[in-house]
């Protein structure tokens, strides 16, 4: 795990086989295959959080303690989640062995409360099984790293930290947040935004200020007014404006309507087309000429 940006604490013994890092302003994900030596040790201390999702192998036998007090031991299995947030320190021990995992890294101020001064309230906790965190993390992982991206790391980040600020509210006994309500005008305002800008790099914190909202409230707000996340109905708006530009006789090339619509190349276009149309660019263009 020697991969990871280099602030704080984050030393793994062992060695890394693979990896694939992908990285959206501050959100980053790695796709990590690592040989844990037996008895090699691992420590965490950093300004970010993080979660690990162990896919599948085992790096054996698993002794871990977090500056709270909370402990784990007992082996890797596929789909254990772990939570190690900002400031916190974690150290851990393996058995040794192979394991793929991903790794996601998310700055603290991306926390929902952190501009109230309440993003310390979150805990560590590890190999627990949390299906939402797990998926997510997986959708976070198959994302192009391209500014095309940027709009679902957003969503996925808010996703995550407020399920993790969810699970404490929880464990405490305290009541959750109202959900927020969008109003008609400013879902208006915010769609207007999208169509006049979806050739550009759309993020969650500017709809959110076109909507007069908070992040974290306009991620849930937007899902409940039109029932996808932002990040799904900007894929579909961009799909629709690529259909109408290859439609168009006069159009412009296939590698041309990919950036005019925002996404990273031709066959990025060619990929998420297909899946919704069933047929390619080329094809569609043919069919309606």
């Amino acid at each position: 795990m020697t991969g990871l940006r280099r602030v704080g604490i984050h030393r793994f013994g062992g060695a890394d086989l693979v990896r694939q890092h992908r990285e959206w302003s501050g959100v980053s994900v790695d796709e990590v295959t690592w040989r844990a030596s037996p008895g090699s040790t691992g420590e965490i201390h950093k300004p970010l959080h993080q979660i690990f999702v162990s896919l599948h192998g085992s790096a054996g036998k698993v002794s871990a303690r977090a500056a709270d007090g909370s402990r784990y031991s007992g082996h890797d299995f596929p789909g254990a989640v772990t939570f190690v947030p900002a400031g916190c320190h974690r150290v851990a021990r393996y058995g040794g062995g192979t394991l793929t995992y991903l790794g996601i890294t998310i700055p603290a101020g991306r926390h929902p409360e952190s501009e109230t001064g309440a993003a310390g309230r979150l805990r560590p906790f590890m190999h627990e099984v949390d299906p939402l965190l797990s998926q997510v993390a997986r959708t976070l992982a198959n994302a192009p790293a391209h500014p095309s991206s940027s709009l679902l790391a957003d969503s996925a980040s808010v996703l995550l930290l407020t399920h993790l600020m969810q699970r404490d509210l929880s464990g405490a006994g305290r009541s959750r947040e109202s959900p927020a309500v969008l109003a008609p005008s400013s879902l208006r305002q915010v769609v207007d935004y999208i169509e006049a800008n979806l050739g550009a790099e759309l993020r969650l914190a500017e709809l959110a200020r076109v909507a007069g909202m908070q992040v974290h409230h306009l991620a849930r707000a937007f899902k409940q007014a039109l029932g996808l996340a932002p990040y799904q109905f900007v894929t579909q708006r961009r799909l629709a404006r690529a259909a109408e530009l290859l439609r168009d006789p006069a159009g412009p090339s296939i590698a041309d309507v990919a950036l005019r619509v925002g996404l990273s190349s031709q066959s990025h276009l060619t990929t998420s087309f297909r899946r919704v149309y069933g047929l390619t660019p080329a094809a569609y263009r043919a069919q309606h000429r």
